[in-house]
């Protein structure tokens, strides 16, 4: 790691700050993940079709996808580490429009349908949060799914305090596990049946619990898929 006291001043201010770390350690983890990634086409492209044995070429996919994961990951850790020390204070957004700005980002396929019939209200966070909050939970909902097709449905209301449901039709989550999902680095299901950091759910908590706020998984009262249920306070106070 290359990170000297005046990094460490501009990063975080506080040198035992774990996110400061985290944040610095994932920056230039990154240089070695994207050469890792680089490296392996560069050799392709030197066999140029040579006679060696296809399990070369399997091997050099290998490579390619864990150099991705592991860059993913720092992407995400990075992401964590920003929570409640690199954020802009707290603004009002329409909980509807967030939503949008989020899943247009995200590019799901068009099997998936985002429902925002009964998206109402505002939510107040730093701008920053707000998108990484809605970014991380409808992710989860769409690369979780179990079926090509999928519906994802905000329900949410502001007054007096701002309660969010996000829920989708995917197999969910056993109850036993759901405390566990939102362990740092955790995932439920193989990387390879399911690309995924182990972060997004954690982000999710980190965030809410920043805010004041609780969030949790139910059952979808309409039976099958998850629900991630948020409740936010929301103030004057918290703006300014």
């Amino acid at each position: 790691m290359t990170a000297d006291a005046g990094h460490l001043e501009k990063a975080g201010g506080a040198e035992d700050s774990f996110e400061t770390y985290l944040y610095l350690i994932t920056h230039d983890l990154r240089a070695c993940f994207r050469a890792l990634k680089t490296i392996p086409v560069w050799i392709a492209e030197d066999l140029n079709n040579a006679e060696v044995p296809a399990e070369v070429y399997a091997h050099l996919e290998m490579l390619t996808t864990q150099a991705l994961r592991g860059d993913r990951m720092l992407i995400d850790l990075r992401e964590f580490s920003r929570v409640g020390r690199l954020s802009s204070p707290p603004v009002t957004e329409d909980i509807r429009s967030i939503a949008e700005r989020c899943w247009k980002a995200l590019s799901p396929p068009d099997t998936v349908e985002l429902d925002l019939d009964q998206a109402e209200g505002a939510v107040t966070l730093p701008h920053e949060d707000a998108t990484r909050l809605f970014s991380a939970l409808l992710e989860n909902a769409v690369k979780h799914r179990d079926r090509p097709e999928g519906h994802v449905r905000i329900v949410s209301s502001s007054e007096p305090d701002a309660r969010i449901r996000i829920e989708d039709d995917g197999p969910g989550i056993a109850e036993e596990y759901r405390e566990k999902a939102f362990e740092l680095l955790t995932t439920l299901r193989p990387r390879d049946a399911c690309e995924g950091s182990g972060v997004g759910l954690a982000l999710a908590r980190k965030i809410v619990e920043a805010a004041g706020g609780v969030i949790g998984l139910e059952h979808v009262r309409a039976g099958r898929g998850l629900c991630v249920s948020i409740h936010l306070p929301q103030g004057e106070d918290l703006v300014n």
